[in-house]
């Protein structure tokens, strides 16, 4: 008899990271399994895609025969309120070997396994652009926020320090440009010379749209449980550069570019815990860019590289087998 298996996920965002490996999963076991819709005492194995937030239990009770954690961590740490809830599944799940050792540091005692993501058909390689603009992109959630009167990143994937170590930079003949979301429902759309700021909500085929123009991606996040999205550049070919630390340490020595070593461990309380997380110089990151503008047509030349590089990590193989693997051990 086939085995039955439901999937739960928080949330229904499609740019949201535990959605997109929530229908990753579904995918990659549709024709293997049986996918039910709801969980009950009868399913084989209950797979939840998140984390143990205290408002969304009823999502991850244990209902079924088997239970299994799919989640991230972006820091060195978890509360001890998650390990207590990872510590009742059968199995946690991880996407980084980053992940594996923040819990395990956490006192996550049951079995982890690391199943790597990977990136789906995201496009194929796109050409380098023929203008003589050089064009950095930087995406994330949120640009900006304020802490007590003081600008901060909006979120951990540093718009905001990519913005000021850009216009210090003063690269000839480049632009920058800041794509985030709009939290507020509210969107908008304005260029100040040399940046263009679009805070939209956008389709992957509009993102494409963005991509010809890019010549360099960049992504001093402060921490990732894997950090799909420089993957993804990478597999169109973009060059980018992203924090060589935590979850993007899985797949970075495959590809020949700068590395973006954090300047420092900063202490921080992330998810009511203190632990830490990459921070980043300003100044640092400048010369970084600069390097990069002036490496372009090394980088333009191996745009084809990267994008072949960055075949071996399609999620069909280096998700779907591990995941499919771990499945038939569990039922």
């Amino acid at each position: 008899m086939t085995a039955t298996v439901y999937v739960s996920c928080p949330v229904q965002d499609t740019t949201n990271s535990f959605f997109i490996v929530a229908e990753k999963i579904k995918y990659c076991i549709k024709n293997e399994y049986r996918l039910v819709d709801e969980p009950s005492q009868d399913v084989d194995i209950h797979i939840h895609v998140g984390t143990p937030e205290r408002s969304q239990e009823s999502i991850y009770q244990r209902t079924a025969k088997k239970f299994v954690f799919y989640s991230f961590a972006e820091s060195t740490k978890i509360p001890a309120r998650w390990s207590d809830h990872f510590n009742k599944a059968d199995e946690i799940w991880v996407p980084s070997n980053f992940v594996k050792e923040s819990f395990t540091n956490s006192a996550v005692t049951v079995p982890i396994h690391v199943i790597q993501l990977g990136i789906a058909d995201n496009g194929g390689l796109i050409p380098a652009s023929e203008g003589n603009e050089y064009t950095i992109l930087w995406q994330g959630n949120n640009l900006r926020a304020y802490d007590a009167g003081r600008e901060v990143d909006g979120d951990r994937k540093g718009g905001r320090v990519v913005e000021e170590a850009f216009v210090k930079a003063n690269i000839p003949n480049s632009r920058l440009i800041l794509k985030y979301i709009p939290t507020t429902g509210v969107e908008y759309e304005f260029k100040v010379d040399p940046i263009w700021y679009i805070c939209k909500r956008m389709s992957p085929e509009e993102i494409g749209q963005i991509d010809k123009m890019i010549d360099l991606f960049v992504w001093p996040t402060r921490g990732e449980g894997f950090g799909l999205v420089p993957l993804e550049k990478l597999s169109r070919g973009i060059p980018s550069i992203c924090t060589y630390w935590s979850g993007p340490l899985e797949y970075l020595d495959d590809f020949d570019l700068p590395r973006l070593y954090p300047t420092r461990l900063g202490k921080v309380i992330y998810n009511e815990e203190e632990c830490e997380m990459a921070e980043f110089d300003v100044n640092y990151l400048g010369d970084k860019l600069t390097e990069c503008y002036e490496r372009r047509g090394e980088f333009k030349s191996k745009r084809a590289e990267f994008s072949s590089n960055a075949e071996t990590w399609g999620f069909e193989n280096r998700m779907k087998s591990k995941l499919l693997d771990r499945i038939s051990n569990i039922v």
